[in-house]
């Protein structure tokens, strides 16, 4: 199932084709490095996922290792 991951806001950030673990490990990732507070998945059926926690809880594990 193909997905988009974009900010609230509507910018993009990547596209995949599947909604798996790792390409949402890879989604966050990519998300992080272009500085984005928020991150979501749509799939091709229109449902929206928020993934913000995972983003967030990922920047405040990398924090604390420093």
């Amino acid at each position: 199932m193909k997905a988009t991951f974009q900010t609230r806001e509507g910018q993009l950030i990547c596209r995949a084709s599947s909604l798996d673990y790792t390409t949402r490990q890879r989604a966050v990732k990519v998300a992080m490095a272009k500085g984005a507070q928020t991150l979501q998945s749509r799939d091709e059926r229109g449902r929206v996922q928020d993934l913000t926690h995972i983003l967030q809880s990922r920047a405040l594990s990398i924090r604390h290792n420093l």
